[in-house]
């Protein structure tokens, strides 16, 4: 799904159709303009596929607040070693004090 440049909607229900995919160990989004929606939907993602190993969001629009079910997600994930959140639009704050993600709903 890297680089094809889908809208937000679009990028998280192909995500949505990923859920179900539980040996999936690398997913790259890069390059995409994912926001509120896909940042639910890789949350979601984070869930259910224990085995991923490597998760590349980056270079899309996700704000910090977009980015929270996601953050939610990392805290609990049993095996993910890689998470790439780069040239997003997390914010300056992002970068000097980490995301209050809160307790889980």
């Amino acid at each position: 799904l890297a680089g094809l440049g889908l809208p937000d909607d679009a990028l998280a229900r192909a995500l949505d159709g990923l859920v179900a995919q539980a040996r999936l160990h690398v997913l790259d989004v890069s390059r995409n303009r994912g926001a509120r929606l896909a940042g639910a939907s890789l949350g979601k993602i984070l869930v259910a596929c224990a085995r991923l190993r490597a998760l590349d969001a980056s270079r899309n629009s996700l704000t910090a607040l977009d980015a929270v079910p996601l953050l939610r997600a990392v805290r609990a994930h049993p095996s993910l070693r890689a998470l790439d959140l780069s040239f997003n639009r997390l914010g300056a704050y992002a970068t000097l004090a980490p995301v209050d993600v809160g307790p889980d709903p």
